[in-house]
């Protein structure tokens, strides 16, 4: 992946982010950005690393083969959005909210979590391998073909949730 627009401060990245709806093939790394509102933007081939979101809105933004490594994540909604084919490798998310998203197919490997609600979205085919999750619903979720292995999770409730042909192996339950 090479990206087309490479945005190296925190004033570009907003200029170009609020200027467009369509977000494709863009780089951005290590910046903080707060109360910014990101809904209904569509991310395409995007690089996102060593970002910090605080008190963001990605509510039903489009994410399909973009990248968020080692990027956190406060108090941060994602209410409702599509992420596909995406990652979050070595990401950190606390206090957000997932509710209600098709999240099919993404890397949370190695992320962590504390207080965050994926309730009512699709997460098939997404994997948390070595995640440390924490004080996190996966409630009425479907979780077919996921896997969590080498996982922590303390403090975790799947109810309701369609774990068919879902792998939870090695897992360590504190």
């Amino acid at each position: 992946m090479f990206p087309n627009s490479i945005l190296k401060d925190q004033l570009s990245f907003l200029k170009f982010t609020s200027k467009y709806s369509n977000i494709n093939d863009v780089s951005a790394s290590n910046l903080k950005l707060s109360n910014v509102d990101f809904s209904k933007k569509h991310f395409t081939a995007c690089l996102f690393s060593n970002i910090e979101f605080v008190n963001c809105s990605f509510d039903f933004a489009t994410f399909r083969m973009s990248f968020f490594e080692n990027c956190s994540f406060d108090d941060v909604s994602l209410k409702a959005s599509n992420i596909q084919f995406s990652s979050f490798a070595f990401s950190h998310f606390k206090d957000c909210n997932f509710q209600d998203s098709d999240i099919i197919n993404v890397n949370f490997t190695d992320i962590t979590t504390k207080n965050v609600i994926f309730d009512n979205s699709d997460l098939s085919s997404s994997y948390f391998t070595g995640a440390n999750i924490e004080k996190t619903n996966f409630e009425n979720c479907d979780l077919t073909a996921s896997i969590f292995i080498k996982a922590i999770i303390t403090d975790v409730s799947f109810k309701q949730s369609n774990k068919n042909y879902a792998i939870f192996d090695d897992m360590l339950i504190p």
